[in-house]
């Protein structure tokens, strides 16, 4: 003969179980969430600030005498002379390439990992490569460390 109490009993506690695990579900994605809202907030506030100083080629004028007067040329310098790039070119390509990695970073900052593209494109694009190379200070030490294990030498 079933004993009803104890069949409820069971129900009982394989209803909590239910929860508790539908609970944890729901942390879980709501976490994610968040991780990846702060990595496109982090991504669209840098293209939102590059993009004013792409468009603004007073601002890049401002900011290509900055860097000659701090000595932080290296990469716009390198670049005007590997491509014969003129002062506003070279700060516009500094500014785009610097966005690039600045996405980069924010999704690194956030997950832990380099993306595969990333990781292709640092070993086989020459402009990403000459970037890194003269303006990785710019960045945490934690991505110049994973961004140098992918970049060969």
């Amino acid at each position: 003969m079933l004993n009803w109490d104890a069949i409820g009993a069971i129900a009982e506690l394989l209803g909590s179980v239910a929860v508790l695990v539908t609970l944890l579900y729901i942390a879980i994605q709501v976490r994610d969430a968040k991780r990846m809202n702060e990595i496109s907030i982090s991504a669209n506030r840098t293209t939102n600030i590059a993009a004013r100083i792409v468009d603004n080629p007073h601002l890049a004028e401002i900011l290509a005498k900055i860097r000659v007067k701090t000595g932080q040329i290296s990469a716009i310098e390198m670049a005007k002379h590997e491509w014969e790039l003129s002062d506003a070119e070279a700060e516009t390509w500094f500014r785009y390439m610097g966005t690039i990695y600045r996405g980069v970073e924010a999704q690194y900052l956030a997950t832990g990992e380099v993306s595969k593209s990333m990781i292709l494109m640092v070993r086989s694009d020459p402009q990403a490569v000459l970037y890194f190379k003269y303006a990785k200070n710019l960045y945490q030490p934690s991505f110049i460390e994973a961004i140098s294990r992918a970049t060969p030498q």
